[in-house]
């Protein structure tokens, strides 16, 4: 029963019956895990375990796959905002009332598309600063790979996002790493992401060359020894000509004008060097 459960959860919370067979599971191995409680059975050919997310149990009830936004939520990828409809991808012609559909190939066994498909669908459909996050999120975690995404946009249509693939590295350290450089370059600034300085440590952005950048929700002080290297590290920056600009997540994410205002602000203030 614990092997099943294990299996179950290792496949997101929710599986196919297909599944189970296909991985050597028989069918009395499936019912006594049934019978415990360690899964349920939520309808032809599905079970489930307890908490299982319910983007999920919806693709099951209705024959399709997740894709794009929705497929990232589940797969704990960096998500933005949630969207108000499932994005889904079935079979060919099948439209689903109430979901976004997305073209690609479909295999019923599957309730989470593979996951270059994932990321090729939030390209071609999301906003693209929201779609460069799935991306990075994707590419930080190993799941894709950078080359393959730039061969399923080949053709004179995808300019677009073969221009938004070029701004992707692939090692960002978090969402809002990826949102504030998106919008420092955006806005033509020069942004380099942890950036160590000799006889500072390292610092969120190093902006223009001389402006520090750091961004509160990267790091929070847990300990006095936190907060003391901390402000260590900003009177070194400060007595080594740099200005500190400090900025909350949620101005980032939130106020993107605002945010680079400040930005701007700064270098036209900040002292020289």
């Amino acid at each position: 029963m614990e092997r099943v459960e294990a299996f179950v959860r290792a496949h997101h919370g929710v599986i196919r019956y297909k599944v189970f067979a296909a991985n050597g599971f028989k069918r009395a191995e499936i019912r006594r895990a049934v019978y415990s409680g360690a899964i349920r059975h939520t309808g032809r050919g599905t079970f489930a375990v307890e908490g299982a997310p319910e983007e999920l149990l919806a693709a099951a009830r209705m024959g399709v796959s997740l894709t794009c936004v929705s497929a990232a939520r589940v797969l704990g990828w960096w998500v933005l905002e949630s969207p108000d409809k499932l994005h889904v991808c079935s079979d060919t012609g099948r439209t689903v009332a109430g979901t976004v559909a997305h073209r690609g190939p479909r295999r019923a066994v599957r309730l989470i598309a593979p996951r270059q498909q994932v990321v090729v669908a939030a390209l071609r459909c999301l906003p693209p600063i929201q779609a460069l996050v799935i991306a990075e999120s994707a590419l930080a975690g190993k799941q894709v790979r950078l080359g393959a995404l730039r061969e399923a946009f080949h053709g004179p249509k995808d300019w677009k996002v073969r221009g938004l693939l070029d701004q992707v590295r692939g090692n960002a350290a978090s969402p809002l790493e990826v949102c504030a450089e998106y919008w420092l370059r955006i806005a033509g600034l020069t942004a380099e992401p942890e950036v160590f300085l000799p006889g500072i440590g390292r610092v969120d952005f190093l902006v223009e060359g001389k402006l520090i950048l750091e961004i509160d929700g990267y790091r929070f002080h847990s300990s006095r020894e936190h907060y003391r290297r901390d402000r260590n590290r900003w009177n070194a920056a400060t007595s080594s000509g740099y200005q500190t600009l400090r900025v909350t997540a949620e101005l980032v994410l939130s106020s993107p004008e605002q945010f680079l205002g400040l930005v701007r602000a700064a270098l036209r203030t900040g002292f020289p060097r």
